[in-house]
């Protein structure tokens, strides 16, 4: 059995505490939120009407959710196991 290194907090099976995990949560939340300006700023480039908005966020925000639920199940060989968030990037526009 290998042994832990020293300078290691978690390892894959541990499991923080809750202030730590809601204070991860709101960090992935914050880079969420951040990325969401991506489709809004493509929106009002395109000339998408205003009361359009609200539902493009909306949909923007659930695309969000389940890429992240998606990559955090390691199910029949999709997705990584491991909670990497999902966010609205520029990489996607070409």
């Amino acid at each position: 059995m290998r042994k832990r290194p020293h300078n290691l907090i978690y390892s894959v099976d541990d499991r923080p505490r809750a202030l730590i995990l809601v204070v991860q949560g709101l960090q992935h939340a914050s880079i969420a939120s951040v990325s969401l300006l991506l489709p809004l700023i493509v929106a009002r480039a395109a000339g998408l009407p205003e009361e359009s908005l609200p539902s493009l966020i909306s949909f923007s925000m659930l695309a969000i959710a389940l890429a992240t639920l998606l990559q955090a199940r390691s199910t029949y060989g999709f997705g990584a196991g491991y909670l990497i968030p999902g966010f609205c990037s520029g990489n996607y526009l070409s």
